[in-house]
């Protein structure tokens, strides 16, 4: 029952966008872009119409809380389910004890019965702790993993200088050494192209290639345009790998300069012509190459996989840093599994 101070109610999407952003504002999202977020998840979604919820804080009937669930296509056990992902639960600082969110959480649930088969989200620990409390479960763990390609600035941090000056660029030298003799006797290198948009090719990649029986987003044209294109980024670019200039894709990466640490490169999302699989150590390697080119410092990577595709990213140096979980709800429980060691998940599944 909710107390008589806070009210629930649906959002109005072409009304309430200058309350929403209010309430997101320092707390989530973009900075200084938060109505063109607001605009591309909740008004331009080409997936179908999102849910939205807003917390009202009673007499003044303030908003002052959000939460929101937009529609996403995804292969679960080989068939497409109705899935949403549960996103943007912001409450004003004032108001942020665990009942405001828990309210948010179960009208949100409520409000997507019949609509989807499953809601799922990413939430910080304390947030999937609090969506527990409404009836979720942790489904899994987004592991984020990290590779250093120049060492200079790791070492500053334990040796002083010149010290580290030497010691860095000493590593770096063996490190590029050793990729030049490696890359003379590997067989299959790829020709590797960095372009500013979603390129036709990464759609027919997907189509053509096995897609398994894991959970796993659909990744079409129509989905990775909205997903990165049309979303907010600090400078997004696709890394497109094929056998020769212009043919046909074996694998792509979609990149974003870390908007915290500019000299980091994040994988927000990828695909193989393996699909779900191993990864080919060639493509892994082809990305490092030309991340290093690029003059980027590290590479990170947050996924969850197969043990083998996890062995693949584990065997060119990826080293897990944190988690963070994936909780899940089953609506539809005619459809419901257990997706423990059944996720094929990135960072395209993360909308904050």
């Amino acid at each position: 029952m909710t107390p008589p101070q806070y009210r629930v109610s649906d959002a109005d999407l072409s009304r309430d966008r200058d309350a929403v952003v209010s309430v997101w504002d320092g707390s989530i999202g973009w900075a200084g872009r938060l109505p063109e977020m607001f605009d591309a998840f909740y008004r331009d979604c080409p997936l179908g119409q999102p849910l939205l919820k807003l917390l009202h804080h009673q007499p003044e009937n303030t908003v002052i809380g959000t939460i929101g669930a937009g529609p996403r296509r995804i292969l679960w056990r080989g068939q497409e389910i109705r899935a949403g992902v549960v996103s943007h639960l912001a409450v004003l600082p004032a108001h942020r004890s665990v009942k405001p969110g828990i309210f948010l959480s179960r009208s949100l649930v409520e409000m997507a019965r019949g609509r989807f088969d499953v809601l799922y989200g990413l939430p910080s620990s304390k947030g999937a702790a609090l969506a527990k409390l409404a009836g979720f479960k942790v489904g899994g763990q987004l592991i984020r993993q990290v590779k250093i390609l120049r060492y200079q600035n790791y070492i500053d941090r334990v040796l002083p200088q010149p010290a580290s000056v030497i010691g860095g660029a000493l590593i770096n030298f063996a490190n590029q050494t050793w990729d030049r003799m490696r890359r003379l006797v590997e067989a299959g290198s790829a020709h590797a192209e960095w372009v500013n948009h979603v390129d036709p090719r990464m759609d027919r990649l997907w189509q053509q290639s096995p897609h398994g029986e894991r959970w796993t987003s659909i990744r079409d044209a129509t989905m990775l345009h909205w997903r990165f294109d049309r979303l907010p980024s600090a400078r997004r670019r696709y890394l497109l790998l094929s056998p020769i200039r212009d043919g046909e894709l074996t694998a792509w990466f979609a990149c974003d300069t870390n908007v915290h640490d500019p000299h980091m490169l994040s994988v927000n999302d990828f695909w193989t012509i393996d699909g779900v699989q191993a990864v080919d150590p060639v493509s892994i390697r082809t990305l490092c190459r030309a991340a290093y080119r690029e003059g980027f410092h590290s590479i990170e990577l947050r996924f969850t996989g197969s043990e083998e595709a996890h062995a693949s990213w584990s065997a060119e140096g990826f080293v897990e840093r944190s988690r963070q979980p994936l909780i899940v709800i089953w609506l539809n429980q005619e459809l419901a599994g257990e997706t423990e060691g059944m996720l094929h998940i990135t960072d395209i599944e993360n909308d904050g």
